[in-house]
């Protein structure tokens, strides 16, 4: 589910860069699906789990 969400952002990210804002917009549905199936499996459940990893090193 990180890698969804991560991965398809910074797709986002990079095609916002390049001006491409058709093809950003394209990933705003596979991150928001991303999260609702990473809330619908976590909901009620606090704590660490072993299906989530460390954040992504900075870009910068």
């Amino acid at each position: 589910m990180n890698a969804v969400v991560e991965g398809n952002a910074r797709k986002l990210a990079d095609a916002a860069e390049r001006g491409d804002m058709a093809e950003a917009a394209g990933y705003i549905s596979d991150i928001v699906s991303g999260c609702v199936a990473c809330h619908h499996l976590f909901r009620g459940r606090p704590g660490r789990s072993p299906h989530l990893g460390p954040p992504p090193a900075s870009r910068e």
